[in-house]
This record gives C-alpha cells, structure tokens and sequence, in this order.
C-alpha cells in the first residue's frame, strides 16, 4: 500500500494558486485603488495640497500667535538689514570705482574691501578687487578673488579672463589654456573673448620662443667657452 498524499502537499498550478488568493479580494473591484494620472486630476490634487498646507499653517499661527509673531518680527528685522548692508556695499563700490577709473589702485581697492565686508557673496565686487589686483600686478591675490567669484558665479566672464591673465602671468600655461576653454564653453559666440584668447595664446607662443632661444643660447655659449676658462663648478 501506498502511503496517502496529503492535499497540502499536492502541487498546485501557478494560474490555480493566483485564482485561489485573490477570488475573495473585493477590494480590487474598489474605485478607491483608482489612481488618475491625466494633468487635470495632477494639478487638482496639487491645489488641494496647497489648501490644505495653508490651512494647517493658519491654524498653526493661530494657536502660536506670540512665536510666530516673533518670527516674522526677526524676518523683517533680517530684511531690513541685508537691504542696508546692500546699499552701503553699492555707496562703496561706486565710490571704488571713481578711484579705479582715476587710476588710485590703493584707494579703489579700499573701496572695494569695504563693500566685501557689507556683501561679501556678490561676485562682481570680487572681480572688481581681482582687476585692481592686476593693475597692481599682484598675481597671486588677482587669482584668489577670481576664483572666488567664479566659486559663485561659474559662468562670470570677467573673473575667467581675470585668472586666466593672472596665470599666465605666473607661468602657469596649462591652467590658462584650460580656463580659457571654460570661459569659451560658456560664452561661445562673444567675440571680444575670441580675440582675447587668440591675444593670450600669442603670448604663449611667444614665450616659449624666447625660452627656447635663451636655452640655445645658453648652450651655445656654455659650449664656446674654452675648458681652462671653466671654473670647478661648471664641471
């Protein structure tokens, strides 16, 4: 005799184990489940939304009136002085910029310094200190503020050709090619840019002739010079 198969252990088809859970689930006939996504529907939810966030936030107000008050209180507060900070930093820069149009560097970049500290995230005051940098011809510090308007401002064209002068004015010939291409990236079709870069790699080609030509001469004349004129350290 063959042991009996108990019905749990009876394999059952795929279809038949589907039609089995879901015969009683009546939530599926449901409308409830029904999820309309046509961009009527979307942007009817969306306004219901926004009632309903204006809503909680009145009842919010309403139930903190001293916090809130506060709060707004602060708010304009904060206003009220970043619009002050504002248009000190504008009196200083336009001030900054009757000096720098006068040629006073020093005093133009005073200026400027001054209208940092009022608004130090506007990149055009940090180009304007990064152009007198250069009319001083301190290189390093053109850079610096360069950089840090185009840490603002990727695309600001002024701060490119700022440290792309300033590299190149320190030696440093791969980064202005490269600064060059991301200004080119952003301002394609401006051709004061174009005719700046084409100035820029003049000058870079005509720095490296004249290295070559000083290495050749160097060498030239290292060779011509008799041995016994040599002193103990050219050996």
């Amino acid at each position: 005799m063959f042991p009996l198969v108990q019905e749990s252990h009876v394999s059952k088809h795929p279809i038949d184990r589907i039609k089995e859970r879901f015969s009683c689930d009546y939530s599926r006939w449901s409308d409830s489940s029904f999820r309309p996504d046509d961009p009527v529907t979307i942007e009817e939810n969306e306004r219901k939304q926004k009632l309903e966030e204006q809503d909680n936030l009145a009842k919010f107000e309403a139930n903190n009136k001293e916090f809130c008050a506060k709060f707004h209180d602060d708010m304009e507060r904060r206003q009220t002085m970043a619009e002050q900070s504002a248009k000190r930093a504008a009196t200083h820069r336009l001030h900054g910029n009757r000096l720098f149009r006068s040629k006073k560097y020093e005093g133009a970049l005073e200026c400027y310094k001054k209208a940092l500290k009022e608004d130090p995230y506007t990149a055009n005051i940090l180009t304007n200190i990064a152009l007198t940098y250069s009319k001083l011809q301190q290189w390093r510090d053109c850079l610096e503020f360069s950089s840090r308007a185009l840490h603002l401002d990727k695309t600001c064209l002024k701060a490119h050709i700022q440290c792309a002068k300033a590299y190149f004015e320190l030696g440093q010939i791969d980064e202005v090619d490269l600064e060059m291409k991301l200004a080119l990236q952003f301002h394609l079709l401006n051709t004061d840019l174009i005719t700046y870069n084409d100035s820029l790699q003049n000058g870079i080609m005509e720095r490296k002739t004249m290295e070559a030509i000083s290495k050749i001469r160097a060498n030239l004349a290292d060779s011509d010079t008799p041995q016994h004129e040599k002193s103990y350290w050219d050996t």
